[in-house]
């Protein structure tokens, strides 16, 4: 009688172990996928009706079947695991590929569609227009994630990793790590063949290091770098294609093949305070290019050029750090028109000498060539009347054209005289800082 009782317990707990429920068609009532009834196996598309909402308990495993999916159609959709009993999306198949199975898709408006500690794998497009998604990994996925808000995941060698709002993330091995997203920080991208390549994005305080291309834009969009880590991506670090705003402010772009490559015109924040170093070519111009800001940046070491122009148009380069001791060994670092007479010409003077890249203390930033002032006459003999076009005072310097300061002074707002009969002749740039603006100009000392 023992042995019998034995062998049904047995049997029981075997039953038990490999339970499933095969799940398919609709869902019109409020529903709960419980671990008693795990795994469940997707055989035929689901749809959760309008109003209506799925909640999936923790470690809970989810199986489908080739090409099938979940619609949460103007429902909602709570997949809430912990940390130590996650959820599981993945395929049923015995030898699972990229793809082989449909997405967890919201068409319309759900009510809410939440997702913490998820494991999603083999899906072409994974999780597709959720709410929020945390604490979850992507991993063999043609498509990973796209959200709303996508915070602390990981997504691994996927197509495409995510879409979204993306905050503390390892995005890693991927075909394309995050593609048309609007904000990315503190997150890791690397080891992927594109790192980012979006629309409208600011990028901050990430890496993007050992991409094949660190960070690419969407031609007329315009994205942001700041205080990012752009580091030994072996085509490019950055390409800015934006004609309206593309910019990068305050980021180490080291040992990548070009530092940053500008194929089009951008204008907001321009190219500031980063240090572009030991790349293979610094900044690469290329022919649409049609104007931008490029300023108060570290530009050295970099093994071809520090800065090559590939375009006919003339670029201001002015006030950049170039670690050279003047103009004659800067020009040398340089491809320009000197070069090649089909080319546009690079003006990299004044030098800069206060290694301004180091920038200013925190939360402060500059905009440049906001006129903040007009200077008359120009030529000049002795003094230069310049009108501060600012609400308050101004700190005003004047440099030769070698960067070397040669006066500076205090002015208030209105009309000031400026003594300039000791300038040697020839070219000046006078710059007005007020606030948290810059402003330059070039004038001629008779």
């Amino acid at each position: 009688m023992k042995k019998i009782t034995l062998i049904i317990f047995f049997l029981f707990t075997i039953n038990f172990i490999y339970a499933q429920t095969n799940v398919s068609g609709g869902i019109f009532s409020n529903t709960t996928w419980t671990l008693a009834g795990s795994p469940y196996i997707v055989v035929d598309t689901i749809v959760v009706f309008p109003g209506v909402t799925l909640t999936i308990d923790p470690g809970v495993m989810v199986k489908f079947a080739d090409g099938k999916y979940l619609e949460i159609r103007e429902a909602s959709l709570l997949a809430t695991g912990t940390s130590t009993d996650s959820i599981t999306f993945t395929s049923n198949s015995v030898t699972p590929t990229s793809g082989i199975w449909g997405r967890i898709w919201r068409n319309g408006v759900s009510m809410v569609s939440k997702y913490n500690y998820c494991n999603v794998k083999y899906s072409s497009q994974g999780i597709y227009g959720a709410d929020t998604v945390k604490n979850s990994n992507f991993i063999l996925n043609s498509f990973g994630c796209s959200a709303g808000y996508i915070d602390s995941c990981n997504f691994y060698n996927n197509g495409t990793g995510a879409r979204g709002t993306i905050f503390n993330c390892n995005i890693k091995h991927n075909q394309t790590g995050v593609s048309g997203s609007f904000h990315i920080k503190n997150c890791q991208i690397d080891s992927n063949q594109t790192g980012v390549d979006v629309s409208l994005s600011l990028i901050e305080n990430s890496s993007l290091s050992y991409n094949q291309i660190g960070g690419k834009s969407w031609i007329n969009e315009d994205n942001r770098y700041k205080n990012c880590i752009i580091n030994n991506n072996s085509i490019k670090g950055i390409e800015l294609s934006g004609s309206g705003g593309d910019s990068a402010v305050n980021c180490q772009i080291k040992f990548n093949g070009i530092g940053i490559d500008i194929t089009r015109g951008f204008s907001q924040d321009g190219i500031l305070r980063n240090i572009i170093d030991s790349n293979s070519v610094g900044i690469k111009i290329g022919g649409s290019f049609s104007g931008g800001s490029i300023y108060c940046n570290k530009i050295c070491n970099n093994t071809s050029f520090d800065l090559q122009l590939n375009s006919n148009i003339n670029v201001n380069a002015s006030n950049n750090y170039w670690c050279t001791p003047d103009s004659i060994s800067t020009t040398a670092r340089i491809y320009d028109g000197y070069d090649n007479i089909s080319l546009g010409l690079v003006n990299f003077m004044p030098l800069d000498t206060s290694m301004c890249y180091l920038g200013l203390p925190t939360g402060i930033e500059v905009t440049k060539n906001k006129k903040l002032f007009s200077i008359y006459p120009n030529p000049v003999s002795d003094y230069l009347t310049v009108i501060n076009e600012a609400s308050t005072g101004a700190q005003i310097s004047i440099s030769n054209i070698l960067g070397e300061k040669e006066l500076s002074s205090i002015i208030t707002s209105g009309k000031s005289g400026i003594n300039v009969s000791t300038l040697p002749k020839g070219i000046h740039f006078i710059e007005v800082v007020a606030g948290n603006n810059i402003s330059r100009q070039k004038f001629i000392k008779q």
